[in-house]
């Protein structure tokens, strides 16, 4: 008889919109696996995982301690960027999360929020986070710091309290290149807990469409990032009035848009376009454009891969965050754009709409490279492992269940 899989407690911590996701997942309503980051995959590797959300860890009552807190995150993040949901999260509610093995902070606002809960030994359960742009904030403070003492101050405060976090994780897991470069050059004495994971998509869900035929003569924007260039956007719509345009958006509004852009409300959490809309939005189009500010954040990486999963040409800018330049190769996977002048991306629109074989030969490359390298199904198998390489079988969960029973005579049984 083989030697019997082992099987971790596990417990996954997001903001919101996760839980009515996974509902809809478990009742057999077709839904991208993507954002919940792995959760279905660890189950079916065997593993016992449970999700929550901050709602189920918000005090009953809100007290001076709550409002104490509110006020101090709120200084923190406007002078570094580096937020925190401690402000949230009730003690009481908080122990039920001895009983696992391991926890997954979905970002980093929710694990410096739980890490200020770790260090008061409210928590003691190792704990791992995805890296989405926090690190990036840091950077940014450190080449600024020169400017003032204010931005000297800043950067180094927020310096040591990433530090903090990464020192009392088991492993930050990181979404894009550019940003575990960062934490190498920042934080070297930690390289052994970094983990590059790229962002994964559900290739079941978003594929080509059946026909394979594009069924519109619309260049495609979807998206309510920050790091959108949205004024980009605009002129590059202006500059070619003879195009038709489809924006999926709620960070745009009709009066600031040209007469050939098309513009429907969008966002992911609030669901006003279902996965299904967006998809068929997708696979209708000619092309996504994707025009971005510079940043060391990975920005646009969701939205550009689940078109790429559609066999979908994607016109993208080139940051110095870009997730993945080993694996996606310009005039290859996808359309780089290495300038930000309006001018520039009308001809390459341009280009792309003349030039059928092109964006085919991208869609289909595209889409294979999603199959192979950024599926769900190969991010589960990976995570599995980093999971069972960082977490010591010594701490699994009859024993420690045991003890924090003992030791907390109010935990839920």
């Amino acid at each position: 008889m083989g030697k019997p899989k082992l099987k971790m407690k596990i417990a996954y911590i997001f903001t919101e919109g996760r839980k009515s996701r996974l509902r809809e997942i478990e009742l057999g309503i077709s839904k991208p696996h993507e954002f919940l980051f792995g959760l279905t995959e660890l189950r079916a590797n065997g593993h016992d995982v449970d999700i929550y959300e901050l709602s189920d860890f918000s005090p009953d009552i809100i007290s001076a301690r709550e409002r104490i807190l509110l006020h101090i995150n709120q200084f923190i993040s406007y002078h570094t960027g580096l937020s925190s949901c401690s402000h949230l999260l009730a003690p009481e509610k908080l122990q039920i999360l001895n009983n696992y093995d391991v926890l997954i902070a979905g970002n980093e606002y929710i694990a410096f929020g739980l890490h200020y809960y770790r260090k008061r030994q409210v928590i003691s359960t190792p704990m791992l986070f995805f890296v989405m742009g926090m690190l990036s904030r840091v950077k940014l403070l450190k080449e600024e710091c020169t400017r003032s003492i204010r931005l000297f101050l800043a950067g180094y405060y927020a310096k040591n309290r990433y530090k903090n976090l990464l020192d009392s994780s088991v492993m930050a897991i990181f979404l894009g290149q550019g940003e575990i470069d960062i934490a190498r050059n920042l934080y070297p004495e930690y390289e052994n807990r970094y983990a590059y994971l790229p962002f994964a998509v559900d290739t079941r869900f978003w594929r080509p469409s059946e026909t394979g035929d594009e069924q519109s003569d619309t260049i495609l924007f979807l998206g309510n990032d920050q790091q959108r260039n949205y004024q980009l956007l605009v002129d590059i719509a202006a500059l070619t009035p003879d195009i038709s345009y489809l924006f999926l958006t709620q960070r745009l509004n009709p009066s600031q848009v040209p007469q050939n852009v098309r513009l429907i409300r969008s966002d992911w959490k609030k669901e006003y376009l279902s996965d299904e809309a967006i998809r068929h939005y997708i696979q209708r189009s000619i092309a996504l454009i994707l025009p971005l500010h510079e940043t060391y954040q990975p920005s646009g990486q969701s939205v550009c891969q689940q078109s790429m999963a559609c066999g979908k040409c994607v016109l993208i800018s080139h940051t110095k965050g870009f997730w993945s330049p080993a694996l996606i190769h310009d005039n290859e996977h996808v359309l780089f754009m290495n300038n930000a002048n309006p001018v520039y991306w009308a001809c390459k629109i341009n280009e792309i709409i003349r030039d059928k074989s092109l964006r085919e030969k991208i869609g289909k490359n595209a889409r294979i490279l999603m199959e192979n390298q950024f599926s769900v199904e190969h991010q589960g198998i990976e995570l599995n492992g980093l999971l069972l390489k960082s977490i010591p079988p010594s701490i699994y969960t009859k024993e420690k269940n045991k003890r924090y029973k003992t030791k907390h005579s109010n935990l839920p049984k």
